[in-house]
């Protein structure tokens, strides 16, 4: 689904996709979703509840806890997320910058930016930048569990399986 962040239809096509794997999402999530795709970087690492360095990049929480959480993952070129799986989250993907190659079971997808996908609980997905330009890739996840994740394989060797706290 391809959207401007500046289109109201679009914005309103948006709203509708992440409704549908995430029924129930206030409007103030909405909201902040819909601020966080506009905000520069910096002023979105500034006001990250969580900032945790990864391998492929950096993952700046935005809001934790709770039913609904946003985070914005920032991947370098050529990094991936090791391949994974929640047991009880639902995310919504939305390509702030960059093009976001995404394994999602089966199936692989290059989302650009403005466009968005999702992934189900037990669903296997791992995200890539295969680009030359720093990928940004905006969340909204419900549970808004951070240790919700049982990687099944890595490019890092980080421990594969249940993770009980973010690596």
């Amino acid at each position: 689904m391809i959207l401007s962040p500046s289109s109201p239809a679009d914005a309103d096509a948006r709203d509708a996709f992440i409704r549908g794997v995430l029924p129930g999402v206030p409007d103030d999530v909405l909201v902040r979703f819909a601020r966080a795709l506009r905000a520069p970087l910096d002023e979105l690492a500034a006001v990250a509840e969580l900032v945790l360095d990864k391998p492929y990049g950096r993952n700046h929480v935005l809001v934790a806890g709770g039913e609904y959480g946003l985070s914005l993952a920032v991947l370098l070129p050529g990094r991936s997320t090791s391949l994974h799986a929640h047991e009880l989250r639902r995310e919504v993907f939305c390509v702030r910058t960059g093009v976001l190659s995404l394994t999602r079971g089966d199936l692989q997808v290059r989302i650009g930016a403005g466009e968005l996908d999702h992934s189900t609980p037990g669903e296997p997905h791992a995200l890539a930048n295969e680009g030359d330009e720093v990928l940004e890739v905006l969340e909204i996840f419900s549970p808004a569990l951070l240790d919700d994740k049982v990687r099944i394989s890595d490019r890092y060797d980080r421990a594969l399986g249940k993770v009980t706290r973010e690596q």
